[in-house]
């Protein structure tokens, strides 16, 4: 199949939730042909600037992770665990591909994915992973 669908549907019948993932148009060059790529740090540092976040990455050091166009970023203070970077594609809204930098910061209170624009910085996206919940005993 071209493509996969998600639906869930609640104990009532109703649609909670519908979308999908895939892309259908048609694959762009390839980003190994783009001259203008920002490195991850640089990516970082948008990340950071854009969303603002209490994160120190003025000696960190970058190093490659076990994916391809993955990385890691060794000695960045005020994050819980080392940020990461990968080289990937995000559908945007009009549906077309967006060359993307998904930068996952874990600051605390916020488990950050952040895809910012390979290019130029724009965020394109935030995905914030934080699930708070209280329990009484």
């Amino acid at each position: 199949p071209e493509g996969s669908l998600l639906l869930q549907i609640g104990k009532d019948g109703l649609v909670l939730s519908f979308g999908h993932s895939f892309f259908t148009g048609p694959l762009p060059s390839s980003h190994l042909d783009n001259t203008n790529v920002l490195s991850p740090e640089a990516a970082l540092r948008g990340a950071r600037d854009a969303l603002q976040l209490p994160l120190t990455i003025d000696n960190v050091s970058i190093e490659a992770a076990d994916g391809w166009n993955e990385y890691i970023f060794r000695e960045a203070v005020g994050a819980v665990s080392d940020p990461k970077a990968k080289l990937v594609y995000l559908v945007k809204p009009q549906g077309t591909l967006a060359l993307t930098w998904r930068i996952e910061t874990d600051m605390y209170e916020h488990w950050l994915l952040t895809y910012i624009d390979a290019e130029t910085t724009t965020v394109h996206g935030v995905v914030d992973y934080v699930a708070d919940a209280t329990y009484q005993v």
